[in-house]
């Protein structure tokens, strides 16, 4: 899968993730959420983001998040899909 990526690890109430929603929105590219940013997956959090986001599914249950609330631009695929997406594709930056 290639594309555009902003990479978020940050928590969702830090600077760092917000900074790199603002730039995924700028530039119109997709976000891929690990370590702590996969909390930005849920639908209060992620404030009517655009584009796609792409979370592992390990990820979440690492983070203890359930599929249940997540915002309907989230999918969650494997990680070796996401390992795939990040060296195949454009990454922006990470925040």
């Amino acid at each position: 899968m290639t594309g555009t990526y902003v990479i978020i690890k940050s928590h969702p109430g830090s600077g760092p993730a917000m900074e790199g929603k603002r730039l995924a929105r700028s530039f119109g590219a997709d976000l891929i959420l690990i370590g702590a940013g996969v909390a930005l997956a849920r639908e209060e959090v992620l404030g009517g983001f655009c584009g796609t986001v792409y979370v592992a599914d390990a990820d979440l249950e690492g983070q203890g998040i359930g599929r249940d609330g997540l915002d309907k631009c989230v999918k969650v695929v494997s990680g070796e899909e996401l390992r795939q997406m990040m060296s195949e594709g454009e990454v922006l930056d990470t925040f």
